[in-house]
């Protein structure tokens, strides 16, 4: 039997956004996919954020976590690229 496909929201920020032409893509996934599998396909379909995204910090749901959580239906991913400021 196959695994169960869950929908996730990836937004891209700032340079990650330029790169990839677009803001925001949902993606359809195999329910849960450790996150450095999904950053993975995005670097396969959207070769152009991978120099961009080298240091992003990637949030899911609004918070940071670490390269093996498993993603979840109705998940949201952001990636911010690093930003100084004061």
């Amino acid at each position: 039997m196959p695994p169960e496909t869950v929908t996730v929201t990836v937004r891209f920020f700032a340079q990650i956004r330029e790169a990839a032409g677009k803001d925001i893509v949902t993606w359809q996934v195999a329910n849960g996919l450790p996150l450095a599998e999904l950053i993975a396909q995005i670097d396969t379909e959207y070769p152009s954020v991978k120099g961009p995204r080298k240091n992003a910090l990637i949030v899911v749901n609004a918070q940071e976590v670490a390269d093996d959580y498993r993603i979840q239906n109705n998940d949201e991913i952001a990636l911010l690229p690093p930003f100084s400021g004061g």
